[in-house]
C-alpha cells in the first residue's frame, strides 16, 4: 500500500525516494536526494494519503542517501510524527546527517524523535516496544473492559 502511494501511478519510486520495505510492522522508507522546501509539497500528498488509507505500520524513515534538507523536513517531520502517533504508529530516524541533528536541535524539537544509528537497533526497539504495548492490550477491548 505504502509503495502505491509513493510511485503515484509511475512506473518507478518518487524522485526522493529510494527503496520502500516492509520489515514485520514496520515500513522502511529509504529516502534520496532532497528533501526540502521544494520536494515537501509531493511529500505531503503522499504522506496524506498514506495516513488516510490503511496504513497499518509504524515508519522507518532512512536518510542515509539523502543530499539536503531544510527547515521544512523539520515540518514535516513533526506533522508525520503527531499523525502516526494519533494512530498509535511510531515514526522512527536513522542515517540523519548532523545537519538535520542540528536543525532538530536548534528548533528544539530533537527530543521528540527517536533517531537510531543503525537500522537493526531501530528495528529491535520497534520489536521490542510493539511486543510490549501487545503484552499490555492483549484481551482488553476497546472500551477498555
Amino acid at each position: 500500500m505504502l509503495f502505491e502511494f509513493f510511485t503515484k501511478g509511475r512506473k518507478g519510486m518518487a524522485p526522493y525516494v529510494k527503496q520502500i520495505e516492509a520489515k514485520g510492522d514496520v515500513h522502511i522508507v529509504r529516502l534520496k536526494g532532497r528533501i526540502d522546501m521544494y520536494t515537501i509539497p509531493e511529500v505531503d500528498k503522499l504522506r496524506h494519503r498514506a495516513l488516510r488509507g490503511s496504513l497499518r505500520k509504524n515508519i522507518l524513515l532512512d536518510f542515509k542517501n539523502v543530499e539536503h534538507v531544510d527547515s521544512a523536513t523539520c515540518a514535516l517531520l513533526v506533522q508525520s510524527l503527531s499523525e502516526l502517533k494519533h494512530v498509535h504508529h511510531r515514526l522512527v530516524l536513522i542515517n540523519i546527517s548532523d545537519k538535520l541533528k542540528g536543525m532538530l536541535k536548534i528548533a528544539r524539537i530533537s527530543r521528540l524523535f527517536d533517531v537510531f544509528d543503525s537500522e537493526e537497533k531501530a528495528l529491535e526497539e520497534l520489536a521490542r516496544e510493539d511486543k510490549e504495548w501487545h503484552s499490555q492490550h492483549d484481551g482488553v477491548s476497546d472500551d477498555g473492559k
